[in-house]
C-alpha cells in the first residue's frame, strides 16, 4: 500500500518538479530558451517512459535500476526512419536527467542522485570525408601545377593550394564516405 501511494506522489509531483527546474534554468542558470526547451522535452520523455514502464524515481540508490531501464528503452526506440536513437541523443537526454536529479537533491526533494553514476554512452565514431582518387589525379595532372621537386617535398604553399583545388574540383558525389 505504501508503494502505491509513493507511485501516485511521484506522478503527481513530477510536473511541479519539472516546472520548478525549468524556472531555475531560466532565472538562476540563465539558460537559453532553446536549452530550456530541449531539457523540457527530454524530461517529459523521461516521465512518459517511466509512466509506461510503471517505474518511479525515489531519490535513492534504487533509482539506478530505474534509470538503467530508462536508458534501455531509449536505446530500443526507433526514429521515423526506423533507425535507432543515436548515442549522442541518449547522452543529451541523460545529461538532462542528471541535471534534474541534481536540482532535486539540492532542493531536498531527493536524497541521492543516482543519475550521476551512469556512464554516458559512447558516441559513434565517423571517418572523415576524403577526396576521391580521381579528383586528386585530375588536380595533380593539370599543366598549371608543375610536378614536385626532385626531393618530392612540395612547399607548404603548394600543398595547401593542391588540397584546396582538389576539394573544389570534386563534387559532393566524388567524396568517399565509409
Amino acid at each position: 500500500m505504501i508503494l502505491a501511494l509513493h507511485i501516485v506522489d511521484f506522478y503527481t509531483d513530477f510536473p511541479n518538479w519539472l516546472r520548478a527546474f525549468l524556472e531555475y534554468l531560466e532565472h538562476e542558470r540563465d539558460a537559453s530558451p532553446k536549452t530550456i526547451e530541449a531539457y523540457e522535452g527530454d524530461l517529459v520523455d523521461l516521465y512518459r517512459i517511466l509512466r509506461t514502464e510503471r517505474l518511479v524515481l525515489t531519490g535513492t540508490h534504487d533509482d539506478l535500476k530505474v534509470l538503467r531501464r530508462y536508458l534501455a528503452v531509449l536505446a530500443d526506440q526507433r526514429t521515423a526512419g526506423n533507425a535507432r536513437m543515436k548515442a549522442s541523443s541518449i547522452g543529451r537526454k541523460l545529461a538532462a536527467v542528471r541535471s534534474f536529479a541534481k536540482f532535486l537533491v539540492k532542493r531536498g526533494t531527493f536524497e541521492f542522485n543516482a543519475a550521476r553514476l551512469l556512464k554516458t554512452p559512447k558516441a559513434e565514431k565517423r571517418l572523415p570525408n576524403v577526396v576521391s582518387k580521381q579528383a586528386m589525379n585530375e588536380v595533380l595532372s593539370r599543366e598549371d601545377h608543375p610536378p614536385a621537386s626532385s626531393t618530392m617535398r612540395p612547399s607548404l604553399e603548394r600543398r595547401g593550394s593542391v588540397a584546396t583545388e582538389a576539394i573544389s574540383a570534386s563534387s559532393g558525389t566524388e567524396f568517399l564516405r565509409f
